[in-house]
C-alpha cells in the first residue's frame, strides 16, 4: 500500500503576529502588513482580528539581513553577536534563546519561517524613505 503524504497548509494566526512589536507599542516602526503592492498598513491591537481574518501578509525582515547588521553594531554584546552568528550560518531559530528570539522578534527578523511559508513577505526596512533599519537593544 503506498504513503501518501498529504501537505499541511499552514494559515496566518494571531500567534505569528503577537510576537512582533505592535506599531502604538514604540516610537519606531513596528509591524506591517501589505494590503496591496505600494500599500502598507500598521498591525495594531485594534485590527489584528482583521488582519488575520483577511490573511494579510506581515513584511518581516528574513534572517539573511542578520549578516549585514552583525557587521554595523559595534556596541553589541559579544554573547548576542556569537548567537546571532550562528543564526546566519544555520538559518534556524529553534535553539536559540528566549532572549535573542525576543530581541530578534523586536527587531521584525522573521523567526518562525513565515517567509518561506509563504504567510510572510520579506521586507528591507531601509528600502522604504519613512522607516529605518534599526537595532532595538533595550
Amino acid at each position: 500500500m503506498p504513503i501518501t503524504y498529504i501537505k499541511k497548509i499552514m494559515i496566518l494566526q494571531a500567534e505569528h503576529l503577537v510576537k512582533f512589536p505592535f506599531y502604538e507599542d514604540h516610537k519606531r516602526p513596528g509591524l506591517l502588513v501589505q494590503l496591496a503592492e505600494d500599500v502598507l498598513f500598521s498591525v495594531t491591537r485594534m485590527n489584528i482580528d482583521f488582519i488575520i481574518e483577511q490573511q494579510y501578509k506581515p513584511l518581516l525582515r528574513p534572517l539573511c539581513e542578520l549578516e549585514k547588521d552583525l557587521l554595523s553594531e559595534h556596541d553589541m554584546p559579544e554573547t548576542l553577536r556569537l548567537e546571532l552568528y550562528w543564526v546566519t550560518e544555520s538559518k534556524d531559530c529553534k535553539l536559540l534563546s528566549p532572549k535573542t528570539k525576543a530581541l530578534l522578534a523586536k527587531n521584525l527578523f522573521d523567526i518562525d519561517g513565515l517567509i518561506e511559508a509563504g504567510l510572510a513577505v520579506p521586507y528591507n526596512l531601509e528600502w522604504k524613505k519613512d522607516l529605518e533599519s534599526y537595532w532595538a537593544l533595550d
